[in-house]
Parts: structure tokens; C-alpha cells; sequence
């Protein structure tokens, strides 16, 4: 009950980049095989905190219910981020499409199911201004989650994206990038990463 209070709290003006937020789901999550694409540098109107509590309680309801992989597909739009959660485990039946995110509803109960996880998933979306919709699929499950965005993604290089893969996977040590700098008199090759 006090997640399902923290979740309705009123946002204070909360930003985090959603590769971390990845990172720290894969931290949780270790022997999951959790695959990340899109646009994950983009900046959510969200904390950390938050976010993975969203993503945790999804990645956490698709293991109980026998998924051995999850994926999150992020696309950005004009001022928010839409993320497509889809894992392999057991279809949700069409009686209980409708239910999912009603507080206390749990297929679980004899398994210590409480219900409340997507009741706090909906109660985090909804207090920061964004939404969470079961999608149609043949099979397994999928969610989308829409939440306002701060800064677009970027064009990249080959070398950004190895970044933010790495960054996605918990690794966080890359090679930095050599970057020239001119001076008034002569061209220099710093090793400083950008």
C-alpha cells in the first residue's frame, strides 16, 4: 500500500534518461534476458525511482506468468515517449483483459498474488500525466506506456549507439571516442570522452 501511495504522488518536475532506467531493470533482473531498442537516451518526465518501479512491476508479473524474455521497443514523439513492453510468457485471457489493472484483481491469490502490481503501474502513469494500455497480441503479452519526453533523441553516430547499448546492458564502460579540437595554430586529438 505505501508503493501504491508513493505511485499517486504529484511529480516534482522529474526527468531521467530511460537507458538508465534499463540499466538498472537489467540489475534487477539478471538472469531475464531483457532486450532494449529505440530511443533510449531520450529524457522521460519521470525519476528513475519511478520509471523502474513501472518497468519492474511488468518485467516482475511477465516472469510469474512464464515469460523467459522481455522486450521494450522506445519510440520517441513530438513531446512524450511511447514504449511497447512485450514479453513470451502466457497469454492474458480475454475475461481478464478487462481486469488487469483493477486494484486486488490476481489470478495468483494462492501463490501470494496481491493484485496491486498493475494497480501501482497505472497509479505512477497516471500521476505523471502519462497512460499504460494492454495491446491485442496472438501471443504472449504486451503493453504500451506513453510518458511525456523532455529532449528528443539526436542524430547519432556508430559509436552513440554502442554507447547506449552498453548503457542499456549495465555495462557502463566504453572506449572513449577521440575527438580533435583545432587551436588557432595547430589540430589536436584529445582522448577525453564526449
Amino acid at each position: 500500500m505505501r508503493e501504491l501511495a508513493r505511485a499517486e504522488t504529484a511529480p516534482q518536475n522529474e526527468h531521467t534518461e530511460l537507458s538508465q532506467v534499463i540499466g538498472g531493470l537489467k540489475s534487477r533482473f539478471p538472469t531475464r534476458a531483457i532486450d532494449a531498442t529505440g530511443c533510449l537516451d531520450r529524457s522521460i518526465g519521470m525519476s528513475s525511482e519511478k520509471a523502474l518501479i513501472v518497468l519492474s512491476h511488468l518485467t516482475d508479473n511477465a516472469i510469474r506468468h512464464n515469460a523467459k524474455s522481455v522486450r521494450l521497443e522506445a519510440v520517441a514523439e513530438e513531446a512524450s515517449v511511447k514504449m511497447t513492453i512485450s514479453n513470451d510468457g502466457d497469454p492474458i485471457s480475454e475475461p481478464n483483459r478487462e481486469k488487469i489493472f483493477d486494484a486486488f484483481f490476481t489470478t495468483r491469490r494462492d501463490t501470494g498474488g496481491t493484485g496491486m502490481g498493475l494497480s501501482i503501474v497505472q497509479a505512477v502513469m497516471t500521476s505523471h500525466g502519462g497512460s499504460i494500455r494492454l495491446l491485442p497480441t496472438n501471443e504472449g503479452v504486451t503493453f504500451e506506456v506513453a510518458v511525456s519526453g523532455g529532449l528528443k533523441c539526436l542524430p547519432s553516430d556508430p559509436l552513440d549507439d554502442d554507447r547506449r547499448r552498453h548503457a542499456a546492458s549495465g555495462a557502463h564502460r566504453y572506449q572513449p571516442r577521440l575527438r580533435s579540437r583545432r587551436s588557432s595554430s595547430s589540430s589536436t586529438v584529445s582522448n577525453t570522452p564526449t
